[in-house]
């Protein structure tokens, strides 16, 4: 998933960006990574919790409905895209750069 691994590269150097800009020496020690996927593993887990709760309440806000989807499946995945787009900004904004 594109959004998945943009999130926690996201998430990833908002919070261990510091170490990564400093000189070769000062390279973070292996018991430190632990810490660093364990952190981005509870990043990924509420950002895809979010998203679940977001996606269905931005399309029944936009009406983008079962019965559109049966009537016209290339604008129901048009407006679905636009909604996984907008919850994917705000659950970034929430989580990640906040």
């Amino acid at each position: 998933m594109v959004a998945r691994s943009t999130a926690l590269r996201a998430a990833f150097f908002s919070f261990f960006g510091c170490f990564l800009d400093s000189s070769p020496k000062k390279i973070l020690p292996l018991h430190c990574w632990v810490y660093v996927r364990q952190y981005c593993a509870k990043i990924d887990e509420a950002a895809r919790n979010r998203m679940e709760l977001i996606v269905p309440e931005l399309a029944k806000r936009n009406g983008v409905t079962e019965q559109l989807k049966a009537e016209n499946q290339m604008e129901w995945v048009r407006q679905m895209n636009a909604c996984k787009a907008q919850a994917e900004e705000i659950v970034k904004a929430e989580l990640i750069y906040d």
